[in-house]
């Protein structure tokens, strides 16, 4: 595992979500523990983030809908397909830079990739993947969220 706590991750992880959708969208964004994982069709989007002791990624997950309600509400439109693919490389490129400027002071300059962005049908799951430090599950207007954290030593 990496030299920073699970925790610490997740926690910067979730808090950094909160903020951007908010400062995006103007929508509140609540922890949901009974709920698990984003359901329906939808976009599965990773951005990796290098830190000075570990490698990692954040993921997004979210449905069609969400998409749409949110393009919706910041350009008036619900857009096409591959406006969904945009908002959702975006979403989660400002997660993962929100979160690195977060991190900055502990783990010094986080570096982001570029996003990967697919549908979460095509996806490959890495449920079994013994580096996740986690998992959380989010309520946004109605809609489900996922967010999960991983992260692993440099150089793994």
């Amino acid at each position: 595992m990496s030299n920073t706590p699970d925790a610490v991750l997740t926690s910067a992880a979730g808090e950094s979500l909160v903020h951007v959708v908010r400062e995006l969208l103007g929508w509140t964004v609540v922890a949901s523990p009974e709920v698990r994982g984003a359901p329906g069709a939808g976009w599965r989007t990773s951005v990796s983030l290098r830190a000075r002791d570990w490698d990692g990624a954040v993921t997004l997950e979210f449905s069609d809908r969400f998409a749409s309600e949110a393009l919706q509400g910041m350009l008036g439109d619900p857009g096409d397909a591959a406006g969904a693919r945009d908002f959702a490389g975006e979403l989660v490129n400002m997660v993962a830079g929100r979160m690195a400027v977060r991190l900055e002071s502990t783990e010094g300059t986080c570096r982001l990739g570029t996003p990967d962005v697919r549908r979460r049908e095509d996806a490959e799951t890495q449920e079994g993947d013994s580096s996740a430090a986690g998992r959380t599950d989010w309520n946004c207007a109605g809609h489900s969220l996922s967010l999960r954290v991983r992260s692993w030593p440099l150089g793994v």
